[in-house]
């Protein structure tokens, strides 16, 4: 299993919702059987699949109404969530439901932001990590985005310690240094966004501005990278 700098524990939830249906002396209305609800709608079932196709959540959806789905569902470890690819906002029929994602296998010094799903007014978490091929010294980083449609709350480690150095209305600034080269994944901090939009694709922007290395001669010296980088969408 391949070290990382700050270790965090990823925990992916099995959600099995059982419908009971009441005994109320009436048989039930053909069709519906132990699906019939109080509103009189049908319930259906629709599952979401992680990466290595094992179930990780079961939304019991009312018809004609939108699923819930992970805010960010867990991967495998080289896995980075994308989106979905089914469109459950107007749930007709049981669904399964799988992930796009992207490989970062290959990847040198993959600095990752997964998409994550979330509503208006509420937040949403998203992990910022590098991964990949790692091997470096230092870096120096910017993430933008569009305050009309994000709200910046704050940015912590695995300690819950705030780690960003600098935000403005739109862009957070934050870097990393050290003495040697880091050959190992590294958990930088979790973004914690407000979402501000109805609806639709909230894309976020990351600029790495230097990356560095030490050479065999103690020097320092530009690193390659990759970027991966989702969207958070409101549903």
């Amino acid at each position: 299993m391949k070290k990382k700098i700050v270790l965090a524990a990823a925990v992916g939830l099995l959600v099995i919702v059982v419908i009971i249906a009441a005994v109320s002396g009436k048989k039930p209305k053909d069709g519906l059987g132990m699906s019939e609800l109080s509103d009189d709608r049908v319930k259906h079932q629709v599952s979401f699949y992680a990466s290595d196709g094992e179930i990780i959540l079961v939304d019991s959806v009312p018809e004609g109404s939108a699923a819930t789905p992970p805010e960010i569902p867990v991967m495998k470890y080289g896995d980075c969530f994308m989106q979905w690819k089914t469109d459950f906002s107007c749930v007709t029929e049981d669904m399964d439901v799988y992930p796009e994602i992207e490989h970062i296998e290959g990847k040198k010094n993959a600095f990752i932001f997964p998409s994550a799903y979330g509503r208006k007014d509420n937040t949403v978490t998203v992990p910022l990590q590098l991964s990949g091929d790692v091997l470096l010294s230092g870096f120096d980083l910017t993430i933008g985005y569009d305050e009309k449609q994000l709200e910046f709350e704050e940015i912590r480690n695995e300690d819950g310690e705030l780690v960003c150095n600098a935000e403005t209305p739109g862009e957070i600034h934050m870097n990393f240094a050290t003495a040697r080269n880091v050959e190992a994944d590294i958990d930088i901090c979790h973004l914690v966004f407000r979402v501000l939009s109805e609806n639709g694709e909230i894309p976020v922007q990351m600029t790495v501005n230097s990356i560095y290395k030490v050479n065999e001669e103690g020097n320092l010296i530009p690193a390659d990278f990759d970027i991966v980088q989702g969207k958070i969408y409101v549903y």
